[in-house]
């Protein structure tokens, strides 16, 4: 059973754009192409709110990941800068970074001195993230779930909230755990599907939504139709009207 959530779309799937929003041409493209969510990594390096999935090493001017160096020394896209070249309803789903504690609070900062009227959605894996700002209303808080220890502990953190949400690999999801999200009224967005074999094994489960990567995947479910969350939505309602 779907789940509506607050801050995004009332139809099914979800579809969100892997990194789409890390670079302004890639984040044009995918808001033209109709995706419902951008994903952009968020990392604070030198008071900055830096857009970039890759990793600083240091006083060393590279930036990296595992299979990648690039030059540290090029101009970084920043948060301020993505929301600017991005019309206010786009949704973003940004995905913390790093350890710093000031980060959560501000990225929503920011948000609400740019753009106060759009979605402030976070995720992280780094879940003090996401507790630091539990107390705020207005922030959508996803719970990132890559690996068995995470799918075991969040449980409790999902029970406390009023609209709970998670981004879980492919690899963690069964019926089983797809079962108790629904009870629970969780909101799940699925990453590491590659293949249309993995996105209808995950959606014959019942996750809202797949993160996937420009590609062939994306091409086949922006083809598809998708249906209302909620059949008794004032949106839809209107539109039988």
């Amino acid at each position: 059973m779907a789940h509506p959530h607050p801050a995004l779309p009332d139809h099914r799937p979800l579809i969100v754009a892997h990194r789409a929003g890390n670079d302004i041409d890639l984040a044009r493209q995918a808001i033209d192409r109709g995706v419902d969510m951008l994903e952009a990594d968020v990392w604070r390096f030198n008071r900055r709110l830096e857009i970039r999935h890759l990793k600083t090493m240091g006083p060393v001017p590279l930036l990296w990941d595992r299979w990648m160096l690039a030059p540290g020394w090029t101009p970084r896209l920043q948060l301020h800068a993505l929301l600017e070249a991005t019309p206010i309803e786009t949704r973003i789903m940004l995905d913390l970074k790093g350890e710093d504690p000031m980060l959560a609070t501000l990225i929503a900062q920011t948000i609400r001195d740019i753009q106060p009227e759009r979605h402030i959605i976070l995720c992280s894996r780094i879940w003090m993230h996401l507790d630091r700002v539990r107390d705020d209303p207005d922030i959508h808080r996803i719970y990132s779930i890559g690996s068995e220890e995470e799918r075991a502990t969040v449980w409790s953190r999902l029970e406390a909230m009023e609209h709970p949400a998670v981004s879980i690999h492919k690899g963690l999801m069964n019926p089983s755990i797809a079962k108790r999200f629904d009870q629970l009224g969780v909101t799940s967005i699925s990453w590491g599907a590659y293949t249309r074999d993995d996105a209808r094994m995950l959606l014959d489960y019942g996750v809202d939504g797949l993160t996937v990567s420009e590609g062939p995947l994306l091409d086949w479910l922006m083809d598809q139709d998708r249906i209302p969350a909620n059949p008794r939505s004032p949106d839809l309602q209107e539109k039988q009207s």
